[in-house]
């Protein structure tokens, strides 16, 4: 045990007691050291005693050191920062998971470019929201059985099956196969 007086910026003495081997202290006098600096930074800047030019060079040194220690994250790594997807169905053209995003559901293989979009103008017309249901039945057998279509011609709704029309294109088509009056 030894006794040890510090001399700290505001001039006070601290008195401690401890047993501890020189790595020790060494790692715990750092520690100290970086949270002290950090606050008596930005104490500095209250009082205007700071150089604010100086701190922002020392953030982007900070930046540029983290980048270049690490810019190559594994892909383990990669994935604990990625949201969870929700699974709708299976990709038409190359058999990769479809998943549901915000404005619509896509192909999980990126070069494969399959999209389905919520805002579809298809669906719009007919006055249904293109709801994951829909799109995992068109997904799975390729149709989709949809009640409460609204006719473009006469504005009255009727029940249908939608067909997934995919040309292997940009986009995805749909046309409607049967209709049954309500």
């Amino acid at each position: 045990m030894k006794l040890v007086s510090v001399e700290t910026p505001e001039k006070s003495v601290c008195k401690m007691t401890f047993s501890a081997t020189a790595e020790e202290l060494e790692a715990a006098s750092n520690a100290v050291y970086e949270r002290t600096r950090a606050s008596y930074t930005i104490k500095g800047f209250a009082k205007g005693e700071a150089d604010p030019e100086g701190f922002m060079v020392g953030i982007e040194e900070m930046t540029r050191n983290l980048i270049s220690r690490y810019s190559q994250i594994s892909e383990d790594a990669q994935k604990l920062f990625q949201a969870e997807r929700v699974v709708i169905g299976k990709c038409p053209r190359c058999g990769e998971s479809v998943y549901e995003g915000k404005k619509n559901y896509y192909c999980g293989n990126r070069s494969c470019q399959f999209v389905m979009w919520k805002n579809d103008r298809f669906f719009e017309e007919r006055g249904k929201a293109f709801t994951p249901k829909i799109a995992a039945a068109l997904l799975k057998d390729g149709k989709a059985k949809v009640k409460g279509l609204r006719s473009m011609k006469t504005g009255k709704t009727y029940d249908g099956t939608v067909l997934l029309a995919d040309t292997g294109g940009k986009y995805v088509n749909y046309r409607v196969e049967q209709r049954g009056k309500n």
